[in-house]
Formats: structure tokens, C-alpha cells, sequence
């Protein structure tokens, strides 16, 4: 009994320093238990403490049926009428990126077109982009604006180096977020790819629309984020307290 229970906690040490010292990001999943066992000659309820002890000292998050995850630090990310994605990264000492991974000229669906504003065959600009905070990926954005209003917004957002950029060069110097709508989902092969999560894990949805100072929407977006790296803050940001 007392070398099965030093078997697992060399176990959790082990697996505690292969995360650190490969620099797994948070969400990137670990072997399975069947290989784990197998790796260190055990039975899966020996691997099975192992990983629970790092479950409970927040090293790892483990999903029935999906396997365990690398939590990481959870990112704080507040909801407001002046959500930036870029200024909420800097203000909690992180580097903020994204790149643009889709871009493309099509008409409006009816939710957007609503969302909008937009009459008749209006077309919007609609860009896919991923968002990394010190080069770790915590979202899956989607951007849609109006065409006429924001024409080639793709590459001015390329250019400029983010979407709060190019408003800046269309003369839109600020604008306030209307709503936002939160809702949970499953996510797709293809999104899981570009998050880098497994597929058919749960994500939070955001879904909202921006307006200029004049009060039109400028923008309908929708970003993914995966709840093991960011945690949702709505009516204020603690570390303001």
C-alpha cells in the first residue's frame, strides 16, 4: 500500500514537470490515463490519483469522458460598454495579438442584417480572428461590419494591426458596446482545431453589436472562449477594487 502511494505522487511530479517543461499551453490535453498507466508500469487507479491530485492543487482540469486538461491561469475577462480586447489584455500585464485567419465580402445574414441595420442585398465585410494572450490562444473571434460604411476593412484591420485600429482610420474614434448576449455551446471540429481544445468540449459564447457615438452599429460580432482560460466578468473588473 505505502509503495503504491509513493508511486502516484511520483507520478504527479512527474507529469506536473513534463507541463512546465514542454510549456503546454492552458486547455492542451494530457496523455490518457491507459497511457499514462502503461508509461509508468501502474494500474489506472494509481494514475487515477495522480492526476486528481493535480486537479486539486489546480494544475489540471479533468472532464468526464473528454480526459484532462492544463488549466493554466485563468484570464479575467470584464464585459462592459468599452470592452477592448487589447487594453483589457495590457491592463493584466499580458501581450495582446491577433491575426486575422478569414476574410471575405458576403451578404448579410438576417440576424446581422437586423443586428445592423442593413436593407435589401447589403453586404458586410465578415473577418475570422484569432486572439492569443502571451501567445497562448483564448479566443475565436468573428467580426462583421458594413460594407458601404467600411470598405477593404480587412486589410485596414491587417494593417492598422487590430479591429478598434482600423474604426480609428474610418473616423470612428470611439464607440460603446450596445449588448452582449452570453450563451454556451458545444464546439465544432473546426473550432476546436483553431483553439486548439478538444472537439465537442463546451465554450462560452459572446455575441454582441458596437455603436459609434452617433448611436449606428458598426459592428455584429461573436467570440468563442474556452472556460478552462477565460472567466467572464459582467458589472465590473475586481482588479479595480
Amino acid at each position: 500500500m505505502a509503495k503504491e502511494a509513493s508511486r502516484w505522487r511520483v507520478i504527479a511530479q512527474t507529469v506536473r514537470a513534463d507541463i512546465a517543461g514542454a510549456g503546454l499551453e492552458a486547455g492542451a490535453r494530457l496523455p490518457s490515463e491507459s497511457a499514462l498507466a502503461a508509461r509508468f508500469a501502474v494500474n489506472r487507479h494509481t494514475v487515477r490519483q495522480a492526476l486528481q491530485s493535480l486537479a486539486e492543487e489546480g494544475v489540471i482540469t479533468i472532464r468526464r469522458g473528454a480526459g484532462s486538461f492544463v488549466t493554466g491561469r485563468v484570464i479575467d475577462y470584464p464585459l462592459s460598454a468599452h470592452t477592448r480586447f487589447t487594453e483589457i489584455m495590457v491592463g493584466q500585464g499580458r501581450d495582446a495579438s491577433g491575426e486575422v485567419i478569414d476574410g471575405r465580402e458576403e451578404a448579410a445574414p438576417p440576424p446581422v442584417a437586423k443586428a445592423l441595420n442593413l436593407h435589401g442585398n447589403a453586404k458586410v465585410t465578415s473577418l475570422r480572428r484569432i486572439c492569443r494572450a502571451d501567445d497562448a490562444v483564448i479566443g475565436l473571434g468573428w467580426h462583421r461590419v458594413p460594407l458601404r460604411r467600411f470598405p477593404d476593412f480587412g486589410r485596414r484591420a491587417a494593417v492598422a494591426g487590430g479591429i478598434t485600429a482600423a474604426f480609428r482610420f474610418f473616423g470612428v474614434d470611439d464607440y460603446q458596446r450596445a449588448y452582449t448576449r452570453i450563451s454556451a455551446r458545444l464546439l465544432s471540429r473546426t473550432e476546436a482545431r483553431m483553439l486548439r481544445a478538444p472537439a465537442g468540449g463546451a465554450v462560452m459564447v459572446t455575441e454582441y453589436v458596437n455603436r459609434d457615438a452617433a448611436g449606428a452599429a458598426i459592428e455584429f460580432g461573436e467570440t468563442l472562449f474556452l472556460p478552462e482560460r477565460v472567466r467572464l466578468l459582467v458589472g465590473g473588473n475586481p482588479a479595480a477594487d
